[in-house]
């Protein structure tokens, strides 16, 4: 018998994870997938994270919260911008410039002031409708600046995503 809350609902079905070791941002302003490859719980009844992929598949139709915190290390004075996108394959997404193709359904950006930052955390969060097969996935990149920045894993404050089945 599976747990329900007082109300006979289906138990929440949350995932998190997170970066296991810090990921290098690519350069020449180049959008990547952030590799999270660390599953800290999932309580989704079977695997919805693809760790090769660092993708999240839905196995049931409805409404997801994704939010994700990405944490942007050593960054170097000549950088512009630290982008970070929330991708999906489902409805409600649009082109977004240098997201590098695909679907993007929201966007946090960060004009780096050359003289004061280091580090920075950026947010990604929506409500996204997910059909049976739909995927969604976070996308970073650094505009600007000879070296390139860290995303920072393997601590006690990672870089993650938490996806939340509504």
């Amino acid at each position: 018998m599976a747990i329900t809350d007082v109300f006979g609902a289906d138990p929440l079905q949350v995932l998190k994870v997170t970066l296991s070791a810090d990921q290098a941002v690519l350069g020449s302003s180049t959008a990547f997938v952030v590799d999270f490859d660390n599953v800290v719980f999932n309580t989704f009844p079977s695997t919805v994270w693809d760790n090769t992929a660092a993708t999240f598949g839905a196995l049931k139709a409805g409404y997801y919260e994704v939010t994700a915190e990405i944490i942007f290390d050593d960054i170097q004075s000549d950088s512009d911008q630290m982008q970070v996108f929330l991708m999906t394959t489902g409805p409600g997404g649009a082109a977004a410039a240098g997201a590098g193709g695909g679907d993007c359904v929201q966007i946090d950006q960060f004009n780096v002031d050359a003289t004061s930052v280091e580090q920075h955390t950026m947010n990604v969060t929506s409500i996204l409708y997910l059909d049976i097969g739909d995927e969604t996935h976070i996308r970073a990149r650094q505009v600007g600046g000879a070296a390139q920045a860290v995303l920072k894993g393997a601590e006690s404050f990672q870089t993650g995503v938490t996806i939340k089945l509504l």
